[in-house]
């Protein structure tokens, strides 16, 4: 029974470690290529959100305001 719960324990701990490096892959080419394609296709609502979340981490320049 404790062998289970460490088994499952571990599991856990390892799919929670990787959807959290996974959250943090935004970067400022991943923000780039998102607004121009949001853009293109007059997604104006996932613009707007895609911008706010890249200003938000420190990722800005003139055409994405």
């Amino acid at each position: 029974m404790n062998r289970i719960r460490f088994f499952l324990s571990a599991v856990i701990l390892a799919l929670t470690s990787v959807i959290t490096i996974a959250q943090n892959d935004f970067d400022f080419t991943k923000a780039d290529i998102t607004t121009y394609n949001a853009y293109l296709q007059q997604r104006w609502k996932d613009l707007a959100d895609t911008a706010e979340m890249a200003i938000d981490k420190g990722y800005d320049y003139y055409y994405m305001r």
